[in-house]
Parts: structure tokens; C-alpha cells; sequence
């Protein structure tokens, strides 16, 4: 009995994270969807540069990447590129939660996770509900059933 009990306390992490993975990958598809729908530009936000890149690979859109690690060279061009491709997706980590003016380019923000703290994710929806957007802001959250998302979302 013990052997069991030992097995469920070293596995237990490990499918949680095997269902973590599968929630991540609902996400996508969930995004891709939603990117079809909504067909003009739209900035996706990620906690995680890793799922950045992860999340490029996998979209079925063109996709421009702005995180921490570009150079201000490198993060001029992109802003650039979201600025004057219509109906493009700026897949943005935190990086670009604070002092960018995205309100004349687009007027969604999507989600993919929430951040812990709620200011952050004002900051995120900031970027285009700002004085002079003159369109509706849409701001989507992806939460995947079981993650401790909900949570965060209510507070």
C-alpha cells in the first residue's frame, strides 16, 4: 500500500502538468478560432516568452513577437509592422503591457493567461482602451477549465 501511495504523491504533478498541456493546446485552438472570427488586428498577451514562440508556431495567422528580449531596434520594427499591417496579431508578452499606444491599430486584446496581479492586466487592456479609440474595446480572456485562472478572474 505504501507503493501506491508513494506513486500518486510522484505522479500526481505529473499529470497535472500532462493536463495543463492539454488545456494550453484547447487554448490554441480556442485562439485560432477566435482570430478567424474576429479578422482584424488583435494583440494576444502571454505571460511567458517561451509560449510566445510556442504559440507563433501554432497560430494560423501571421504573427508579429514583442517581449523583453528584442533589442529597442528590434521592438521599433515590430510595433512598425502591427502598426501598418491591418489585421495582424501582436503576440506580446508583459513587455508590451505598459507605455504603447495600440489604440489606433486595433481594439482587441486577448488573454491567453491571466497575471497574478490584476493591475497587470489593466495595464494589458490599456494599450488600446486609451482616449481616442474610437471603436468598442473587446477584451477576451482564455481560461481553461481546472486552472486556477477562474480565481485569478474573480478577484
Amino acid at each position: 500500500m505504501a507503493d501506491a501511495d508513494r506513486e500518486r504523491r510522484l505522479l500526481g504533478p505529473i499529470a497535472g502538468a500532462a493536463r495543463a498541456a492539454a488545456a494550453r493546446e484547447s487554448k490554441v485552438a480556442a485562439l485560432n478560432r477566435l482570430l478567424r472570427r474576429i479578422g482584424e488586428s488583435v494583440v494576444v498577451f502571454t505571460e511567458y516568452r517561451d509560449t510566445l514562440q510556442h504559440l507563433r508556431a501554432l497560430l494560423q495567422r501571421p504573427s508579429i513577437a514583442l517581449h523583453g528580449g528584442l533589442t529597442r531596434e528590434e521592438r521599433a520594427c515590430a510595433l512598425n509592422a502591427f502598426i501598418h499591417r491591418p489585421g495582424s496579431v501582436l503576440l506580446a508578452t508583459d513587455a508590451a503591457g505598459e507605455g504603447l499606444n495600440l489604440h489606433h491599430s486595433c481594439r482587441t486584446v486577448i488573454n491567453l493567461e491571466l497575471p497574478w496581479n490584476p493591475m497587470r492586466l489593466e495595464q494589458r487592456i490599456g494599450r488600446v482602451d486609451r482616449i481616442g479609440q474610437a471603436h468598442t474595446v473587446h477584451a477576451f480572456h482564455l481560461i481553461a477549465d481546472g486552472a486556477g485562472e477562474l480565481r485569478i478572474l474573480r478577484r
